[in-house]
């Protein structure tokens, strides 16, 4: 089935422009389509009574029904797909906006692998959830690209895991900390411009976490979580005060407890049905 245009839909600056438009169709593709305008005079100015709304009748979507399947990384065995509910989906991309602040006026670089709990669980989803812009990279992962995209600025997030951050700080300290200082400052101005930086999957050393801080005069904020739960320990963007080395706060919502073996239990709205 082919897309048609069934109608033109204008507001009162736009009117005559809109009324060309029509009117060119018609003329010469043959087209007869309505222009509705001004838009305004469309709308109702009273409240609807309760017996004039009509209630749709539509299914509602089962929230715990299975939404995706993500991939563990087999850390400590074969991977295992977990299976996400709806509410993964929806709930858990809600929340990780609201906890970083992220807004439409957001742009964040997306760098990593759709396919893994990072890349879709904290790079994507909570930026969709947000109407963010999200810019993605095609191809591996390549780091003089990247410095280069952090020079030209207009980024505000950026994702990445431990190796990702090193093999950056190997690169600036390799090819662009002996460069003049007019360009080596661009470099470094277009990583401070990113509001933040945000890591996990494994611990960040403390080293290149020293290293960023040194570079943004800010810590990259790192996460604790898993692909069957999602992020449930979170530095905030305001990480003034948070101990060297933490991975911060446990989010809301998300309980916690440690075993005498050293095991972390969690409980949390967002967990794999299975």
């Amino acid at each position: 089935m082919k897309a048609r245009c069934v109608g033109l839909v204008a507001s009162t600056a736009s009117e005559k422009t809109a009324q060309s438009v029509v009117r060119y169709m018609g003329e010469s593709k043959g087209m007869h389509i309505p222009c509705i305008s001004p838009i305004a005079s469309h709308f109702r100015h009273t409240l609807l009574s309760s017996d004039e709304m009509t209630i749709s009748s539509g299914p509602v979507p089962d929230m715990n029904a299975a939404a995706l399947v993500i991939f563990t990384s087999g850390t400590t065995g074969p991977p295992k797909g977990a299976v996400q509910r709806r509410s993964y989906i929806s709930g858990n991309g809600e929340a990780d906006a609201a906890y970083y602040r992220i807004t439409d006026k957001d742009t964040v670089l997306h760098v990593l692998p759709v396919h893994h709990a990072s890349g879709v669980g904290l790079t994507f989803l909570p930026f969709l959830a947000a109407g963010a812009c999200i810019e993605f990279r095609c191809g591996s992962f390549d780091t003089a690209w990247t410095w280069e995209r952090w020079r030209r600025g207009g980024l505000t997030f950026f994702s990445g895991v431990p190796t990702i951050y090193m093999r950056m700080m190997r690169y600036y300290e390799e090819n662009i900390s002996h460069q003049a200082p007019e360009i080596r400052d661009q470099y470094v101005a277009g990583a401070r411009q990113i509001r933040a930086m945000l890591c996990g999957t494994s611990a960040l050393p403390g080293p290149v976490q020293e290293f960023w801080h040194n570079i943004r005069s800010k810590p990259i904020l790192t996460r604790y979580g898993a692909t069957e739960f999602g992020a449930v320990i979170k530095t905030e963007l305001d990480s003034d005060g948070t101990p060297q080395n933490s991975v911060g706060c446990v989010a809301e919502a998300v309980s916690l407890k440690l075993t005498e073996e050293g095991q972390i239990l969690v409980k949390c709205p967002y967990m794999f049905s299975k």
